[in-house]
């Protein structure tokens, strides 16, 4: 498998993602606390499986990916 091509430049530098539904709170907390600090920063809230989060910040060309979770 090819490395995924972005199809555009985030205006944010930041995408903040939960494992799980369990981790959400946390993850926004996290995602609003950046956002105090001047960091352009967009929480993804859908449900889905990691690997369709981690493809979605590739192709959105998002700088970082934040995963949050109970190990992570």
């Amino acid at each position: 498998a090819g490395a995924l091509e972005a199809v555009g430049q985030s205006p944010a530098s930041v995408v903040v993602m939960a494992v799980a539904t369990e981790q959400h709170d946390y993850a926004l907390r996290v995602a609003a606390g950046l956002r105090q600090k001047g960091v352009s920063t967009v929480f993804y809230s859908e449900e889905e499986v990691m690997a369709k989060k981690l493809r979605y910040a590739s192709r959105m060309g998002f700088a970082n990916a934040l995963i949050v979770g109970p190990q992570e």
